[in-house]
């Protein structure tokens, strides 16, 4: 068909039947026109590589704070660690009264032939005996001395919480014990001495000639020597005025 389109005569088909010979072994316009538009549709390249997906803003801001929280809690921590404001505090207020830290144990000592009064004194200074003192019975012996440990509860290796109270038995010395001689003695200074030795003194004014008013004439009821029980109420005669005159 494109020889029958020529401009120069001689390369021009002559005759109508080789122009439709020609016509007939050719593509048709039709075909050439779709083809081309098919390579014309083709991309350019092998292939279009696809694009990055970037990451939402949203996503970069919650990072961003969530990043700078933490680097802000770490440094609070170290710089503010002994302030009542600080992370760990403010973390122990949050979980109330109710959580409790562990607590120190201790091994309990053996306390039974220790004196009471040097043991309550460990337990306000030393470390292995942090824990209180609770007298639950008072014995009586001939033998052992007064303030003597006789029996203790918890068991000594027992474990114990460090706080936690120790109940003992302590020793009050016997039973029956004498009355001192307390005559001519201060009233005041004979009261503590028999309050020393168990006795519940009870002062009783009387009037004397021999004896100085405040000092002790001697017992209401008993004499020195006399054995009375722990804790028995002894009556004591103090000089005093008689009425309507002086004396000494």
């Amino acid at each position: 068909m494109q020889t029958g389109l020529q401009v120069d005569p001689s390369r021009r088909t002559s005759s109508f039947s080789r122009f439709s010979a020609e016509l007939a072994a050719e593509p048709t316009v039709v075909e050439k026109f779709v083809e081309t538009e098919t390579v014309r549709s083709l991309p350019s390249g092998s292939g279009r590589t696809p694009s990055k997906r970037r990451v939402p803003t949203f996503l970069w801001l919650v990072a961003s704070f969530v990043f700078t929280l933490v680097v802000i809690f770490a440094v609070t921590s170290v710089w503010f660690k002994d302030s009542p404001f600080s992370p760990q505090s403010i973390v122990a207020s949050i979980k109330g009264p109710g959580a409790v830290e562990e607590k120190q144990t201790l091994e309990v000592p053996n306390l039974v032939g220790m004196d009471y009064d040097k043991l309550l004194s460990l337990t306000e200074k030393d470390k292995k005996y942090k824990f209180e003192l609770e007298i639950c019975e008072e014995t009586f012996s001939d033998t052992l001395p007064e303030g003597q440990i006789t029996r203790q509860y918890p068991l000594a290796g027992e474990i114990i919480e460090a706080g936690s109270t120790v109940k003992i038995a302590v020793c009050k010395g016997p039973q029956l014990r004498p009355l001192p001689d307390i005559s001519d003695m201060m009233a005041d200074e004979a009261m503590t001495k028999l309050k020393a030795l168990g006795f519940e003194p009870v002062q009783v004014a009387q009037y004397s000639e021999d004896t100085k008013i405040g000092r002790v004439i001697g017992y209401q009821s008993d004499s020195p020597g006399d054995a009375l029980a722990y804790g028995a109420v002894v009556g004591i005669l103090v000089s005093a005025e008689s009425s309507g005159e002086d004396g000494e």
